[in-house]
């Protein structure tokens, strides 16, 4: 199903966003998700929360992708929606048996 312009209606055309870094410019562009609680580097606290079973900092990107009206020039950027859902499991709280 294609998308359509929120302002003109027109089919809208989808690409990638990626990075003018000059050393890589085909990176594409991430949207980084993270989950958990990152481990102090105090090591009383450290083992506090290895006590505490707190769950471990993870991080997880996804690429962005971006969407152009060829009338009207509206863009928008999005995920996927195979990455939505992977998202949307990464980002659930642990569950406990």
């Amino acid at each position: 199903m294609q998308a359509l312009c929120k302002d003109c209606g027109e089919p809208m055309i989808a690409g990638q966003v990626v990075s003018q870094e000059r050393a890589r410019p085909d990176t594409p562009v991430l949207f980084v998700v993270n989950a958990g609680t990152p481990t102090s580097w105090n090591p009383v606290k450290a083992v506090l929360q290895g006590m505490r079973e707190e769950p471990g900092y993870r991080e997880e990107a996804y690429p962005v992708r971006g969407r152009v009206c060829p009338r009207c020039g509206n863009f928008e950027f999005f995920l996927e929606v195979a990455d939505l859902t992977k998202l949307g499991a990464f980002a659930a709280p642990p569950t406990s048996e």
